[in-house]
């Protein structure tokens, strides 16, 4: 690899000789030359940007163009690179007066510089201009600017103008304006500029509002607008004025006439900047005051009317409020309707508003409504009571009222402010009577009534039920169906299923020889009405009767016990279930069952026995276990060849003992999974039955089954006898075949077939010693038996061609001519030669 070094590049190329030496046999030379041409990049070949610069630390830029250097690096004479000085361009700052030089040299993509390229730049400076004059005007006002400094004459220019001369200049701007004077350019070709900007500070609004204004006699309106921030304010006339020296004063006047009046104020707005003034008029019309009449103030009793206000006028319109109990809010002289639910009067005071519908003016006026309470009805809050009790009604009474009572039915007085009512109700359902009670007010005849009602429910039944006769530990029904909205309670609450059940279960037990009694009461309320019935039952239970089933037993699937005890007269048996029993109606059955499962069975019986003077029934249970026989696994049957092996039963496990029988064959005949080897000498296939005895020894339970194994006859295999053969010979392989039998040859290769028994084998050598290869031949009968046989095949290779060494051609007269081989490789040789027979068996043959 060549890479070239900065500097060599040059227009002549280098020519590189190359010569490649073979070191081996035969050493040949190969020779070449390499030409490589070295070429520069050429740099760039022009430079824009500003050649003359009017004003010191300024920043240029500058661009390089042309040449096929990739890239660029900059410096600068008089000034300072700003930013990065490589890139096709660059930023130049001018520091010094005088000739500045920026210079660009190319740079290749190794790093290698090309010839520079450089641009000359004038730096020269001009005067500086300076302008005087007024900088803020107010709008519509002009200023005059005056210029010093630099070059005359001088040229003015911004705000859409142009002027030119010596100065002053006079510019009247509409708005903030920026203005650029430049001067005369200097020999070195620069001219001084300024600029100035003029503010036009705007005239302030002096917004009045609405040029032309109405409002009614006493009634507020705003002038002006929001103030502006330091701008300053005056009005003229002060008079009505909430202020004449803010931006937006209320003014309200009174007009006492009949008619309108007109009033003008105006408005000098002052602005905080340059002090511009303006000034706005505005004008105002006062209506005169409208007066309204809403009458006379009224009392009445609660619930009672009066009438308000005055008949209409036209052009006007009217409003009240409160709208509360008027028969219009909109009429001149409504009716008003209203009550009082309180103790004491109420006054309602009611504003009449009335509207010129002319002017838009209001004028309003009040007037006070006195409404008296009726008397406070105290009637009592609603009663319940139960048929046959009392309550009281209504409150105590108060001073100053006059009480009646209606109906009068069941009360202690009619005429009493709290009279006592008493009852009675004989239905099933409650009964609602509704008293009156009606108060007068005897100070201001004010009359109030209220009603109360009064409930009278009937008393709940007490249903205990009819007398019952149980037995001991039978339960037994007392008391009736639940009703809906009663609650129950029994005593004692002895043997009951609930206390608070309407007809709960009574379960008692009689040790003794003869019947017992127990009298229960029941008490019956009503939830809602809390009105309660009491009743009794009487319950007699008589003594228990004895199941005696017997102690549990436990035995193997498919054998017997027997349950229970003898009989007894008097008392009829049953059992449950009848499974496996030798009698279900016996007191002492025998039991006979199975399990086919791999766990114990766990039955369990109930024996139920009947007192049949008494009809009273005892029951009792006893379990019957029925241990499982064993699991017996001999395993499927099994084919084996001859001399070979197989695995008889499973896996054992814990808890149980294994026996095989016959033990011919096998490993272990005591193993839950012995193995067992068989040979067979016949041509056929014999079959042997082994019977597996498998032993529980927690329970004693014992199970056999049986497997058979069939062992067919053993294959022969004959891959013959060793033979020898030469390269590219042949030879058979194998002895004939058997009937039924399939073969197989490894490695098959070279062989005419690897699935008959005597494949032919061709010989392949071609190294230079003899090869030993095995063969081997699997052979398989009909019945799936295989042998293996293998046999040595020696493969001896052919002879290695020699070269002759001696003359191609002599002459007739020549003699003693010896012709031999060059290096050989046998130890004898035949010579063949037209006409000659070679001596000897040698490496040499000498012609004569």
């Amino acid at each position: 690899m060549y890479n070239s070094a900065c500097g060599e590049a040059r227009a002549t190329p280098y020519d590189i000789a190359l010569s490649v030496k073979d070191i081996g046999c035969a050493g040949k030379t190969a020779v070449d030359v390499i030409r490589i041409t070295v070429t520069r990049p050429s740099g760039p070949t022009s430079i824009s940007g500003d050649a003359l610069v009017c004003s010191l630390n300024t920043v240029s830029t500058y661009t390089a163009t042309g040449g096929t250097a990739p890239s660029v690096r900059w410096r600068a004479l008089g000034g300072t690179i700003v930013g990065n000085n490589t890139g096709r361009t660059v930023q130049v700052k001018w520091t010094t007066v005088g000739s500045g030089t920026v210079v660009a040299k190319g740079i290749s993509s190794y790093g290698c510089p090309t010839d520079s390229l450089s641009q000359t730049v004038a730096v020269a400076p001009a005067g500086t201009l300076s302008v005087g004059g007024g900088l803020s005007i107010c709008q519509g006002t002009s200023t005059t600017l005056t210029i010093t400094g630099g070059t005359a004459p001088y040229t003015l220019s911004g705000g859409g103008i142009t002027q030119s001369g010596s100065g002053p200049f006079t510019v009247t701007p509409s708005q903030t304006t920026t203005y650029t004077i430049t001067g005369t350019a200097t020999t070195n070709g620069c001219a001084g500029t300024a600029q100035v900007t003029v503010a036009v500070v705007p005239l302030p609004a002096a917004n009045v509002g609405a040029a032309a204004r109405s409002t009614c006699s006493g009634s507020a309106i705003a002038l002006g607008s929001t103030p502006v921030a330091g701008n300053t304010y005056s009005w003229s006339p002060a008079t009505g004025l909430s202020s004449s020296t803010v931006a937006n004063p209320t003014l309200t006047l009174t007009n006492t006439t009949g008619s309108p009046i007109v009033a003008t104020y105006s408005l000098t707005e002052t602005s905080a900047t340059g002090g511009c003034t303006a000034t706005n008029t505005v004008t105002i019309t006062v209506n005169p005051a409208v007066v309204a009449v809403p009458g006379a103030g009224v009392t009445f009793c609660s619930g009672s009317s009066a009438q308000l206000g005055a008949p209409a006028v036209a052009g006007f319109t009217y409003s009240w409020s409160p709208t509360t109990g008027l028969s219009s809010p909109t009429a001149a002289n409504p009716t008003v309707t209203l009550t009082n639910t309180t103790s004491a009067p109420i006054v309602t005071t009611y504003t009449l508003t009335v509207t010129n519908t002319a002017t838009g003016c209001v004028g309003s006026a009040t007037v006070a409504v006195t409404v008296n309470p009726l008397p406070i009805v105290a009637a009592g809050a609603a009663a319940t009571i139960c048929s046959g009790s009392s309550a009281q009604l209504g409150a105590p009474a108060v001073a100053g009222f006059t009480y009646s009572w209606s109906p009068t039915t069941g009360l202690s007085s009619p005429t009493a402010a709290n009279p006592t009512v008493t009852l009675t109700n004989t239905t099933g359902a409650p009964i609602v009577t509704t008293y009156t009670l009606t108060v007068t007010n005897t100070a201001t005849g004010c009359v109030g009534s209220a009603t109360v009602a009064v409930t009278v429910n009937p008393l709940p039944t007490a249903v205990p039920g009819a007398s019952v006769i149980t037995c001991s530990g039978v339960p037994v029904t007392i008391g009736g169906a639940p009703v809906a909205g009663l609650t129950y309670t029994w005593s004692p609450a002895i043997g009951l299923s609930s206390p608070t059940a309407a007809n709960p279960t009574v379960t008692l037990t009689n040790t003794t020889g003869a019947p017992v009694t127990q009298t229960y009461t029941l008490t019956v309320t009503n939830a809602a009405t809390s009105c309660v019935s009491v009743a009794s039952v009487v319950v007699t239970v008589n003594p228990a009767v004895v199941a005696v089933p017997g102690a549990g037993v436990t035995f193997c699937s498919g054998s017997s016990a027997q349950l229970g005890t003898p009989a007894v007269a008097g008392f009829t048996y049953s059992w449950s279930p009848t499974t496996g029993l030798s009698s279900p109606t016996a007191a002492n059955p025998t039991v006979t069952l199975t399990n086919t499962t791999g766990a114990p069975i766990v039955t369990t019986y109930t024996l139920t026995v009947t007192n049949t003077a008494t009809g009273c029934v005892g029951s009792a249970t006893v379990a019957v276990t029925v241990n499982p026989l064993p699991i017996v696994a001999a395993g499927a049957a099994a084919t084996i060849c001859s001399g070979n092996s197989a695995q008889l039963g499973a896996s054992a496990v814990t808890g149980f003992t294994y026996n095989w029988s016959p033990a011919t064959g096998l490993s272990n005949p005591t193993a839950a999974n012995p193995t067992v080897t068989l040979t067979n000498t016949t041509g056929a296939p014999v079959t042997q039955t082994y019977t597996l005895t498998v032993t529980n020894t927690a329970t004693g339970c014992v199970n056999t089954g049986t497997v058979a194994v069939t062992v067919n006859p053993a294959a022969t295999a004959a891959a013959g006898p060793a033979q020898a053969v030469c390269d590219k010979s042949t030879i058979t392989l194998g002895t004939a075949a058997l009937p039924g039998y399939t073969y197989r040859w490894t490695p098959a290769a070279n062989l005419s077939s690897a699935s008959v028994a005597q494949p032919v084998l061709t010989g392949v050598n071609t190294t230079n010693a003899p090869l030993v290869q095995k063969y081997v031949v699997l052979a398989t009968t009909a019945l799936g038996c295989s042998s293996k046989d293998s046999v040595l095949i020696t493969i001896n290779p052919r002879p290695v061609a020699d070269t002759i060494v001696g003359p191609k051609s002599v002459c007739p007269t020549i003699t003693g001519i010896t012709y031999a081989i060059a290096n050989p490789h046998s130890t004898t040789y035949q010579w063949v030669v037209t006409g000659v027979e070679s001596p000897a068996p040698t490496a040499a043959l000498p012609l004569r």
